[in-house]
């Protein structure tokens, strides 16, 4: 009699220890998350592993395109004058030294004068210069004679060159003017080859020394000017990267190398002008002083990584969902919190965490956690 109830005490417990396992396994399937195989292909869920990826550390910009020092020329009048003709029009390509107008006007006519009236003048001056000099090398004439002579032919001699400077410089034959055959223009040309930029003057338009009537930029040499904050500045070096894209299509970028980092911080804008030399310039095809943005890369560094749209949000916290094991119709995932680091468009930087080696890489954004 004893031994059945010794018996029946050991089966009670037992199955009592049976139900505890059983409920505790249910408990802990009801922890993981199902997806059915069949929602886990219409959502179009995959299933990937952490990876090693590079993120890269950047510093933001702001700039414009502007042409190399050497590669873009403004364009104003030796001598002031009236615009006779304009021989080339905006966006058009010339070569160096190609006529983009024609200058008249009484300025270039009274150079023209002068020079001749110069010629004539230096002429006398030099036979009576040589003329005392003889007689003072054979002790008849006076030595004041000979120097006032001297002055008067030197003086007339730098006026002479100066003025005969300044019309070759207008492309005006001197020879031709000392023999009374006067230009009624010249022609102001281009001192690089280029594109026309802008014009700056009308027909008939009298036009005084200072004033630009025209700019010419040559488009294969653009360059990058960058404004980059006080801040960043230190972590610039030459050939540093630079991505950069155009005010209305940041679906597209470009690339470029830092060139020379700036070392004045403007006044204004307290920022430091930084120069890139744009790569593939055929390719990006810029316009001079066009808008644009983008980063340098200053840094680089490889870590684990899941993309980002494996990553759930739940209030301040992340998770990515884990596989736990799979049948023939479900899959079980587990949630794992996780803390995130650098990201980038594609992928983000997982910490302190250590996943599984499947997790949900896609297509959970329609998951809900509780």
């Amino acid at each position: 009699m004893r031994v059945s109830i010794w018996l029946m005490i050991i089966l009670s417990g037992s199955m009592l220890l049976s139900c505890r396992s059983k409920n505790e396994q249910q408990e802990q399937v009801t922890d993981l998350i199902e997806i059915t195989r069949s929602q886990f292909d219409s959502e179009k869920m995959t299933l990937d592993t952490p990876k090693r990826v590079v993120f890269y550390e950047y510093v933001d910009f702001t700039g414009m395109v502007t042409p190399a020092l050497n590669a873009s020329a403004e364009i104003s009048l030796s001598v002031p004058g009236i615009v006779n003709r304009i021989l080339c029009n905006t966006g058009q390509y010339i070569a160096k030294g190609q006529p983009m107008m024609e200058i008249g006007g009484n300025d270039m006519i009274d150079m023209q004068r002068d020079y001749a009236e110069s010629s004539a003048s230096l002429l006398q001056l030099s036979s009576e210069y040589q003329r005392l000099r003889d007689l003072f090398n054979d002790h008849i004439g006076s030595q004041k004679e000979l120097i006032q002579a001297e002055s008067l032919y030197k003086s007339e001699k730098a006026r002479n060159t100066a003025l005969k400077i300044k019309l070759e410089q207008l492309g005006l034959d001197a020879k031709k003017i000392e023999e009374g055959n006067f230009s009624y223009s010249y022609q102001v040309t281009s001192p690089i080859g280029g594109y026309v930029a802008k014009i700056n003057a009308t027909l008939g338009q009298y036009i005084e020394q200072q004033r630009i009537i025209a700019e010419v930029v040559n488009v294969s040499r653009f360059q990058l000017k960058l404004s980059v904050f006080e801040k960043d500045i230190h972590r610039l070096k030459s050939n540093h990267q630079v991505i950069f894209n155009f005010a209305g299509d940041k679906n597209k970028s470009f690339h470029a190398r830092l060139l020379t980092v700036g070392k004045s911080i403007n006044s204004e804008s307290k920022a430091i002008e930084c120069m890139a030399k744009i790569e593939d310039l055929h390719v990006v095809n810029p316009v001079n002083n066009q808008y644009a943005e983008g980063r340098i890369v200053v840094d680089s560094v490889y870590a684990l990584s899941v993309p980002v749209e494996a990553v759930l949000k739940s209030g301040e916290d992340r998770y990515v969902l884990c596989l736990e094991r799979e049948t023939k119709e479900k899959y079980y995932f587990n949630k794992v919190k996780i803390n995130t680091g650098q990201s980038n468009n594609e992928n983000v930087e997982i910490t302190g965490a250590s996943l599984p080696s499947k997790f949900i890489s896609s297509g959970v954004y329609n998951l809900r956690l509780e």
